[in-house]
């Protein structure tokens, strides 16, 4: 899939063994499909758009002819592929053309585009390409590069390696263009041991003589890799982990993200795990990473479940249930790592091979899924035919889902007024945002504020719950609701979790701005406490402001002496006391806190200081008599 970014969105497929086929989506309906004509054995097909009009194609196939198939063996194909390309000229596609020529093989092509309407790229646009070809007769060797070119003005460049040195396996690429300059992505894999994930490390390079970088900052063990830009030039990986280094071919690998901050050709990067609002990783594979015009990253994967042993929550897919695999989206608070996942198909019928595209005329998203498709390529080796045999499995539908631009539902302020310290009920009051796409209000699903003591909502002690049917058209929305106190009353000091629609039953862009914690309850500190001598006397006067709160009876006085600890001293009713036991020959610091009849105490005041006082000395007078 890729969007032209005015309104429509291109899906490219395959259609037979050496014929490829597109469509644009418009919103609503789908175009005609336009045919493409490929050599034999095509997988992988990529396209991008280089203007509105102009779109550019590249997959691999084999040079090969159905009557040389016969005799070869599964070596021989993967020899034979090659990196072929097509050009889309709004109407049709332009014959497939070979960008390569088979050597030991070419496979495994990524595209991307500097299209001619973003800043940075040139008049026409352009793109590049970047596949893994082998570089050894024994395939065993997993000797792979990666290769790239990049095309402009209607010509490819010659291509060459993104970075041959050392004894590496380079994998999987992705690419981005950031600020005019293609990035690449992939997992490269030290040591070549395919029973262990541990060396297996994203690496990185800006096509542009840079040099390339394995982050440190990036955990290693990874299963696929993908890369996004947003407007402002910050680039994010999406990527999944492998679980158990040791399962490579299993499906527990945990999804995560990283945002970027690159300065020049150096990059640094926050990684977060997945997590839902259960707190649960999700267990992901292919992940296809896009970046809305709110500038928040949207990974379109196949969800296969939870990391963990957190239980199955009410509306948990079957596919995420089971195993199996269900399309999903979610928009990722890439601070946080916390999503609220999308479950775009809800029948665990495998939906196999996502992708994903976002146009920002539309304002929304498209994915799309293969269902009941076992794992093994349609397009695959038949080791008794010695040969290769395309087998198509009757009726594979494709799940196609659009994904509207999301709310972001914000608590912007939130306050507690009343409760016992006043008399007046206590209460909580609210301001609420929308700050993404429209939400159009719901009584079936309306939007929760949910107020719960001392844990999130679902958590803690329920504290008071609202429900708003629209949000009108106003920046923000009042809300004020009636709090109960929690069970062990308010006298000790207690947190207030409150949260805008808990655990996400709107799907919306950001989750991580919906909640605040508060500190409700307990007594509050006096204020204001000032200590007094006089010259020549030990005592030492104390005055304070009342602390307006009904249930104080009375105040405790607090010394501390030099190298001691707080000791009650006394004790008074008003906001002042004389400590008749203070010596004039030490220093002291003093405290005030408040009490209630039942027993609470408040924190102690800020202290204040009294110094040690000088003592009067008294010396004789002498006299001289000068008539001496």
């Amino acid at each position: 899939l890729a969007s032209n970014g005015f309104g429509q969105i291109m899906a490219l497929y395959q259609t037979g063994p050496s014929s490829l086929a597109s469509s644009l989506w418009n919103g609503a309906t789908w175009s005609a499909p336009a045919a493409l004509a490929t050599g034999l054995g095509n997988l992988g097909p990529q396209v991008a758009f280089l203007s509105p009009t102009t779109a550019i194609a590249a997959w691999s196939e084999t040079n090969l002819t159905s009557g040389q198939l016969p005799g070869l063996g599964i070596e021989d194909v993967i020899k034979a592929r090659r990196i072929a390309f097509a050009i889309w000229d709004g109407v049709s596609w332009s014959a497939g053309q070979p960008l390569t020529a088979p050597a030991l093989g070419d496979a495994g092509v990524a595209l991307a585009a500097c299209p001619a309407w973003q800043p940075g790229c040139p008049a026409g646009g352009a793109a590049v390409a970047v596949w893994e070809r082998n570089l050894s007769a024994n395939l065993e060797a997993r000797a792979i590069r990666l290769y790239y070119a990049r095309y402009q003005n209607g010509a490819w460049s010659a291509p060459q390696p993104v970075d041959n040195a050392g004894a590496f396996t380079d994998i999987l690429p992705q690419a981005a263009y950031l600020n005019g300059v293609p990035l690449v992505a992939w997992v490269r894999d030290s040591d070549t041991d395919l029973t262990d994930a541990t060396s297996r490390r994203i690496a990185l390079r800006f096509l542009d003589g840079g040099p390339t970088f394995t982050p440190a900052e990036l955990p290693a063990a990874i299963a696929e890799v993908a890369l996004a830009v947003d407007g402002a030039g910050a680039p994010f990986l999406a990527f999944t982990r492998f679980e158990d280094p040791g399962l490579l071919l299993g499906n527990q690998r945990l999804l995560w993200l990283a945002k970027g901050t690159c300065l020049g050709a150096a990059c640094t990067w926050q990684p977060h795990p997945v997590t839902d609002a259960a707190g649960r990783q999700l267990y992901a594979e292919r992940p296809r990473l896009t970046v809305g015009a709110d500038g928040q990253p949207r990974v379109t994967f196949r969800g296969l479940g939870f990391g963990g042993d957190l239980p199955s929550q009410p509306g948990d897919p079957p596919g995420m249930t089971f195993n199996r695999g269900e399309l999903a989206q979610a928009v990722v608070n890439p601070a946080t790592g916390q999503a609220a996942p999308a479950y775009l198909t809800q029948d665990a019928a495998v939906n196999w091979l996502p992708a994903a595209a976002y146009d920002p005329l539309l304002g929304a998203s498209l994915a799309t899924a293969i269902k009941n498709v076992p794992q093994a390529a349609s397009l695959r080796y038949d080791s008794q035919a010695s040969g290769l045999r395309y087998s198509p499995a009757p009726d594979l539908p494709i799940a196609a889902a659009a994904v509207a631009g999301l709310p972001d539902f914000v608590l912007a302020d939130a306050t507690v007024t009343g409760g016992p310290a006043t008399g007046n009920p206590l209460r909580l009051t609210v301001r609420i945002a929308n700050a993404g796409a429209a939400w159009p209000g719901s009584a079936e699903q309306p939007l929760e504020i949910a107020a719960a003591w001392d844990g999130p909502p679902g958590i803690g002690a329920p504290a008071g719950l609202i429900a708003l049917t629209s949000l009108g058209s106003a920046p923000f929305v009042t809300v004020a609701l009636d709090l109960a106190p929690p069970p062990a009353g308010l006298d000790a000091a207690h947190a207030l979790h409150v949260a805008v629609n808990p655990g996400f039953p709107i799907a919306e862009a950001d989750a991580g701005n919906n909640s605040q914690t508060l500190t409700a309850g307990g007594i509050a500190a006096p204020l204001g406490l000032w200590a007094q001598v006089q010259p020549g006397s030990p005592l030492v006067f104390l005055g304070w402001d009342a602390v307006a709160d009904r249930r104080v009876a009375g105040y405790r006085v607090y010394r501390l002496g030099n190298g001691g600890a707080w000791q009650p001293v006394g004790s008074s009713f008003a906001p002042g006391y004389v400590d008749v036991t203070a010596s004039a020959l030490a220093a002291y610091r003093y405290a005030v806190a408040a009490y209630t009849a039942e027993g609470g105490e408040s924190p102690l005041s800020q202290p204040v200081g009294v110094g040690e006082r000088p003592r009067r000395v008294y010396l004789p007078f002498v006299g001289r008599d000068l008539r001496r």
